[in-house]
């Protein structure tokens, strides 16, 4: 009986210990606020008063605290002393909710331990209101916010202006430099367009025209720099090496050339003969009829440069037919080919 009795004691003197602890630890669960819209954040403040000396444990939670409530952060453990011989803890958890609804936080429990005595504090239930966003959906949908219209200033467009230049400059740079590449043979050298032979001969007419050559210098000279002006022309637009032929060479050159008619044939004879018998029997001729080989010449350049141009385009109307033509003889083998 005494064995037994001992035995109880022990047992009640167990029991009371751990009430005793107990009875010195709190634990208090709290939310800053019990509603919160959707989105929003609110954070649940656990702490607990525990003797000092006592080793606290506090329960582990994972990032979802109930289903559609989450846990966002979780400060570090804080303790401090709180006098008569009791420590305060306290962790703080930030929570959200993406659903309206009412969510019940449940009884949380603290593990404290003393000297190999461990004894549990559990919290109370505490409720959150998540509330929805009331939508109209009779109104259309806007901005929370009107967009704001602010007047540019010049150090807004500056940079635009700035790119806008650089490119209008790059592109003037490759147009120079791609004219001046292709301005330039294969051996590096500009290319030099020569003007066109009626154009050159025209105005070198013109100029003995102007300053009246025929009363200015004496007939061998204007013969001279007259039928140069024709033998140049001719060669440059009929490929006749006039300016190396007599003048019946130059005749005979022409005779059957299409570019010279008749009466253009006549009056460079004219010319020619004239030219010849100034040069080499000393003849003079009247000012008029220097005037009058003058005027001829005009002529001549005149009607032989319209010959040419017709003949060019005779031969361009010529090349097309002839490729049209080609271009349907193949076009025919193509459409007999896939009825064989």
């Amino acid at each position: 009986m005494k064995i037994i009795r001992i035995f109880f004691q022990i047992i009640l003197l167990v029991l009371f210990s751990n009430v005793a602890m107990s009875q010195n630890a709190e634990l208090v669960v709290k939310l800053d606020t019990n509603k919160i819209k959707i989105g929003e954040q609110v954070v649940l403040r656990m702490k607990v008063l525990a003797p000092e000396g006592d080793l606290v444990e506090f329960p582990i939670l994972k990032d979802t605290l109930v289903k559609g409530l989450e846990i966002l952060d979780m400060d570090e453990l804080e303790p401090e002393n709180i006098g008569d011989s009791r420590i305060s803890y306290q962790r703080n958890y930030t929570l959200t909710s993406f659903d309206a609804s009412k969510y019940t936080i449940p009884s949380y429990s603290v593990t404290i331990k003393n000297k190999g005595h461990n004894s549990v504090v559990r919290s109370k239930i505490c409720e959150l209101s998540v509330l929805g966003v009331k939508v109209d959906k009779q109104k259309a949908f806007k901005d929370i916010i009107a967009p704001i219209n602010t007047p540019l200033n010049f150090m807004e467009i500056l940079p635009y202006l700035l790119i806008g230049l650089l490119v209008v400059l790059i592109v003037i740079l490759v147009i120079y430099f791609y004219k001046r590449h292709n301005n330039k043979t294969k051996d590096g050298l500009p290319i030099i367009k020569k003007e066109e032979a009626h154009i050159i001969a025209f105005r070198d007419l013109n100029d003995i025209k102007t300053n009246k050559l025929w009363t200015q210098v004496n007939d061998k000279e204007f013969f001279t720099r007259l039928t140069a002006v024709l033998r140049s022309y001719i060669e440059d637009e009929s490929g006749v090496s006039a300016m190396e032929m007599t003048s019946p060479e130059i005749l005979n050159a022409i005779k059957d050339n299409d570019l010279f008619n008749d009466k253009i044939k006549k009056l460079l004879r004219e010319i020619l003969e004239n030219s010849d018998l100034v040069k080499f029997a000393k003849f003079n001729l009247l000012i008029n009829e220097k005037e009058e080989a003058l005027g001829e010449a005009f002529v001549i350049v005149k009607e032989v440069h319209q010959a040419s141009e017709e003949k060019k385009k005779l031969e361009l109307e010529a090349k097309l037919a002839k490729e049209k033509e080609i271009e349907l003889n193949d076009d025919s083998i193509k459409i007999e080919d896939k009825k064989e």
